[in-house]
């Protein structure tokens, strides 16, 4: 569904659900002015934004992601992004297909999926250590340069780092991070999770996806959106 027929779409589930904006957003986790533009047909949410708004409004109908064409629907149906990062993240694929390819089969396939999942946890257990120390700058190594935290609307390293030394000296601590999957396509892999922390001595709760890509060898935190509970 194009833009703005997807937000009058929204508009109309929202009211069906006898919900205000501001209601709506505070379930979710979003900024207003995300939501107020995105019923306005001013911005196309990414995959992420608009699974979560569906899935508040508990939407369970016909597919309302917007479509160019069947090659830029297909890999929407696996990289939940907006139109402007799948196109990019489509011709990087095609660029790396070569590489990508001999990475992942030129050894065993499950072997090769066994090595990255290994890879990712150890990334994840290493960030939850350095969060509970503060450690800021070995936080944001476990980024790419251009890595948006969707939730909160940051991106790049400079702003996340930022971000991070606002919340430490309240107490930011994770008592548990468990991965509950984690699913591989060729560079990119995504990581569902729930963590369980402590903030301002209170107990909180988050549920998100983390977006790892390939980069240099190594797996980096591309994007990451979570909802959260205290």
């Amino acid at each position: 569904m194009n833009q703005p027929n997807l937000g009058k779409k929204i508009i109309e589930l929202r009211k069906s659900q006898g919900l205000t904006q501001k209601e709506l957003v505070d379930k979710c986790n979003l900024n207003i002015r995300t939501l107020q533009r995105i019923e306005s047909g001013e911005v196309t949410p990414r995959g992420y934004t608009l699974k979560l708004i569906l899935t508040t409004l508990n939407y369970n109908g016909e597919d309302l992601s917007t479509k160019k064409n069947s090659f830029y629907n297909w890999i929407g149906k696996i990289i939940p992004f907006g139109n402007k990062t799948t196109k990019i993240i489509c011709s990087l694929l095609l660029i790396t297909s070569i590489t990508s390819v001999f990475y992942f089969y030129s050894n065993d396939t499950d072997s090769s999926i066994l090595k990255v999942k290994d890879k990712i946890k150890t990334s994840r257990e290493k960030i939850t250590n350095w969060v509970n120390e503060g450690n800021v700058a070995a936080i944001v190594s476990r980024y790419k340069e251009g890595a948006c935290i969707s939730t909160n609307n940051i991106c790049g390293k400079k702003e996340i780092s930022k971000a991070l030394k606002k919340i430490m000296p309240y107490g930011y601590q994770i008592i548990k991070h468990d991965i509950i999957s984690i699913d591989i396509h060729d560079t990119i892999a995504y990581e569902k999770f729930i963590t369980i922390f402590k903030y301002k001595g209170k107990i909180g709760k988050q549920n998100g996806i983390v977006e790892w890509n390939l980069h240099n060898d190594e797996w980096l935190i591309n994007s990451e959106l979570y909802t959260e509970e205290q």
